[in-house]
């Protein structure tokens, strides 16, 4: 269904295809966030009862797409990436244990030490409520993390609500737990009082890294803060008929996502994977 709702940012407001719908509704009142990937209810060319069949990207179309499949295979021992949603995601160990494992990414359990899930007050319980739509992305973006990332551990946090309150709240919870990159796929609307919260994103030295959207830019929040860097979502395929490969992620992408000024030091990074 078409997303409809006053002044919404652009990147929110293009109707979707025909079997497709955004996971998270629209906000219903300011100061409310919405997720921001869309699910296809319709799944191409797999019948019903039909053997599974992975349709859509896996790890490595992920990285070669980005031209990053060497730092893949090197890079993120030690490192931790803190994803921020809202509610509980019941599942979200377990889906990610049979993601990596149809992937062969290596285990990355709490048992292990690699995963940990915690609120927003970064105590293991008791944790949200579970939240279909919202567990739907929070698996998403654990999948991932796992995909660019395999050896890096990951941090969970999900907030009570889907409040800006409480989500900001669970962005300091996720730098001090140690995370030094920060994934929101997330945003919402600009309203009246926002800048009461403009300090949880302030954490310089920390990539904090936020969805701006699918279909380009617009004014959100927190996304349009200068603290933070927002992320597009620009046209990738692994199925071009001129290339071995895929193409790579933002080679055509129409605009690209608005941020705030950020330290010259940050690279400004025109897409990610899932948002």
């Amino acid at each position: 269904m078409p997303l409809r709702r006053p002044a919404a940012p652009s990147g929110w407001t293009k109707a979707l295809p025909a079997g497709e719908r955004a996971v998270c509704p629209a906000p219903s009142r300011p100061g409310q966030m919405q997720c921001m990937s869309i699910i296809r209810t319709t799944p191409r060319g797999q019948a019903a009862g039909a053997a599974v069949r992975i349709l859509g990207y896996g790890p490595s179309d992920l990285r070669s797409a980005y031209k990053i499949a060497l730092a893949a295979a090197r890079s993120g021992r030690g490192r931790t990436i803190a994803i921020v949603d809202a509610f509980s995601d019941p599942r979200a160990a377990s889906d990610l244990a049979a993601y990596r494992a149809h992937y062969h990414l290596g285990s990355c359990t709490k048992a292990n030490g690699c995963l940990r899930i915690v609120n927003e007050h970064g105590r293991t319980g008791p944790l949200p409520a579970a939240n279909r739509n919202w567990a739907a992305e929070e698996s998403l973006d654990l999948d991932m993390v796992s995909a660019i990332c395999p050896k890096c551990r990951i941090l969970l946090v999900e907030a009570h609500t889907a409040s800006a309150s409480d989500l900001a709240i669970a962005e300091d919870t996720a730098v001090a737990k140690g995370a030094r990159y920060v994934s929101n796929s997330r945003s919402g609307n600009e309203f009246l009082g926002q800048d009461v919260f403009n300090h949880f994103f302030n954490h310089p030295g920390v990539a904090i890294d936020f969805a701006s959207g699918n279909f380009g830019y617009g004014p959100a929040y927190p996304t349009d803060l200068q603290y933070v860097t927002a992320v597009g979502a620009p046209p990738c395929s692994v199925a071009a008929p001129d290339a071995a490969g895929p193409r790579p992620c933002g080679a055509r992408a129409p605009r690209a996502a608005r941020r705030g000024p950020v330290p010259a030091a940050r690279r400004w990074r025109p897409s990610r994977p899932g948002s």
